[in-house]
């Protein structure tokens, strides 16, 4: 599932990306040649990124969670004992 997750994401990225610098992804153009070659490139990229991706999220995802104690003293709360 987060294989699924992360190419998705990925490649809406690299979608948001490609319209920022002024390019064109594979379904505005149609499958001409130079484009079909980087739309390969792409989709390669994008899934040899994905499962790296989604490790990294599995193993931040199991660490415990850090517990501080935080103690803050407020000077009209009652103490207590009183």
């Amino acid at each position: 599932m987060s294989f699924l997750f992360m190419s998705l994401v990925l490649l809406e990225v690299t979608d948001g990306v490609l319209a920022l610098i002024g390019g064109s992804s594979l379904a505005e153009t149609g499958a001409g040649g130079s484009e079909l070659g980087s739309a390969r490139r792409r989709t390669l990229t994008v899934a040899g990124f994905a499962p790296g991706a989604g490790t990294v999220g599995v193993v931040y995802a199991m660490r415990p969670p850090v517990i501080r104690r935080v103690e803050y003293r407020l000077d009209c709360w009652p103490r207590a004992g009183r």
